[in-house]
């Protein structure tokens, strides 16, 4: 998504002109989404530099407790 709004010129929503970082979250399994955020070079070299990706949850994990747990014997 983000590549390919970099190739044409336009970064849209993805970049912020202030920092010069453009950012996205890509959507995957299990509540989680892949977070980049990219350093678009002013020289127009056509490298692009990536300087942070990580994967975040998008839900809060919620624990079951309304299960009885062993706690031993006696």
């Amino acid at each position: 998504m983000v590549l390919q709004s970099l190739s044409s010129g336009k970064l849209g929503n993805y970049y912020d002109s202030q920092t010069g970082i453009a950012s996205t979250q890509i959507p995957m399994k299990r509540s989680q989404s892949l977070s980049i955020k990219l350093k678009v070079p002013t020289d127009q070299n056509g490298k692009i530099l990536i300087s942070q990706w990580k994967v975040i949850q998008t839900e809060d994990y919620e624990i079951d407790q309304s299960l009885p747990v062993f706690k031993g014997g006696n």
